[in-house]
């Protein structure tokens, strides 16, 4: 199937925040960037907004809107249109409070429009990673304790693990949501686990001994709805004010090295990644068998899945940076890939892996445009797939085997303006659901 699309982005940064432990001086009369030489489109408020900012409070605001379109396959064609207005507050404690490497940020959130994925599409990825219900709702709130001599951080809050977790920095430009927090891990992890649009209550700890190495370890709220219940988590907590600590605990590693890095090196960039999630504390449904031993596609089964106790998964990311040109040219071809697994029984996808190609300054005048092409596959589990076979040998003869599915998707990031960018995509989607 395909879906087409456009994406726009706008960073507001529109006002900022005074604080009354560290008033706010005069700003001095400095010329600002023209209109379209401007980091946002509200520019700095005649000084306003860099000396608030200077005295440890800034606001930030930004908005995406996407048009996309299933134009061939999937389940219903039809078009839609979704945004999202994010709103950010940044304080700097050390500033404002005298709290010596301490910071705190939260997010807010008002999503509108319908998503594409569940009533046209039927695909397992989630074709924009903006894609949630409706609503207005907190997102993250943490405060940060960084301690510089030991070259460490502590976080504290509402946290999202896809913000530092299993990320490739030259993925970031794509659409589909899987290129961020993976199908994989959304599928297999707990509601999806701490993630867009629900952060969970947790604690990251962040360490960099050296510029090259870095080790990160979080856990969190095992169910990020904040309640229990087989409603849709989103609905649960639908204004993201929920701290709940259901659903056990959701553990995640990862360790990072860096190769060549920083402007002055020498080589190419490239970045490794190994890391790996556990989820404990819960009951983790199986895929295939009842709790008597049954196939669930049994007549005589009773419907209730075997439980596991635990689950986890392993993964590893790698960035490798593979041509660039010189230190006053942007142009550069950057590519990724990511591969992660988990068990079989209690999981949907047991397997995935995702990879591309991204093109920096493709046309001469426009080096801040960025091309790129990433491929998607997740497959169905074993014990999913044996459900699946079971219910034909059970008699369904008609029963549709999933396997897995493939996400191609091209894409153009077109910088217009520093807070504005145009980005048409094209998605291309086999198998969508695994087959079905």
């Amino acid at each position: 199937m395909l879906v087409v699309g456009i994406l726009c982005q706008v960073p507001l940064q529109a006002a900022v925040a005074q604080s009354a432990a560290a008033p706010v001086a005069a700003p001095s009369p400095t010329a600002e960037p023209g209109f379209w030489q401007r980091d946002t489109l509200f520019g700095d408020w005649g000084g306003r907004r860099s000396a608030a900012a200077d005295a440890g409070v800034s606001l930030g605001a930004s908005y995406i809107g996407e048009t996309l379109a299933d134009v061939h396959g999937g389940i219903h064609r039809d078009g839609i249109y979704e945004g999202r207005l994010a709103l950010s507050v940044d304080a700097d404690l050390d500033k404002i409070v005298d709290w010596s490497g301490a910071k705190a940020h939260a997010d807010f959130f008002q999503i509108h429009g319908r998503g594409i994925t569940p009533e046209d599409v039927g695909s397992l990825i989630t074709v924009s990673g903006i894609e949630a219900r409706p609503s207005t709702r907190l997102f993250t709130l943490w405060v940060e304790q960084s301690l510089p001599a030991e070259k460490l951080s502590i976080r504290v809050g509402k946290i999202a693990a896809d913000d530092e977790f299993l990320v490739s920095d030259n993925a970031g430009i794509f659409m589909i949501n899987s290129f961020g927090w993976t199908t994989w891990t959304s599928l297999d992890v707990l509601n999806g686990g701490p993630i867009y649009p629900l952060a969970a209550p947790g604690i990251r700890v962040k360490l960099e001994p050296t510029e090259k190495i870095t080790f990160l370890s979080g856990v969190f709220s095992g169910d990020p709805a904040g309640s229990p219940s087989a409603d849709d988590p989103q609905e649960r907590n639908s204004t993201g004010t929920r701290f709940g600590f259901h659903g056990g605990a959701f553990f995640i590693d990862e360790l990072t090295y860096r190769l060549n890095p920083g402007k002055d090196a020498e080589g190419l960039a490239s970045t490794f990644k190994l890391g790996a999630w556990a989820g404990a504390g819960s009951r983790f449904p199986d895929q295939r068998f009842d709790t008597f031993g049954r196939s669930l596609a049994d007549p005589l089964s009773n419907g209730i899945p075997r439980s596991h106790s635990s689950d986890y998964g392993i993964y590893g990311v790698i960035d490798q940076i593979l041509w660039q040109a010189g230190s006053d040219d942007q142009r550069r071809l950057a590519a990724f890939t990511r591969i992660g697994g988990s068990p079989s029984e209690q999981n949907l996808i047991d397997f995935y892996t995702d990879g591309g190609l991204t093109y920096q300054g493709l046309l001469p005048d426009r080096q801040n445009d960025v091309i790129g092409m990433g491929v998607i596959y997740s497959r169905i589990s074993d014990a999913a797939r044996g459900l699946d076979l079971d219910a034909r040998r059970f008699g369904d003869p008609g029963h549709l085997v999933r396997s897995g599915e493939v996400a191609i998707e091209t894409t153009y990031q077109v910088r217009l303006a520093p807070w504005w960018t145009l980005q048409p995509d094209v998605q291309y989607i086999i198998h969508p659901g695994g087959n079905i």
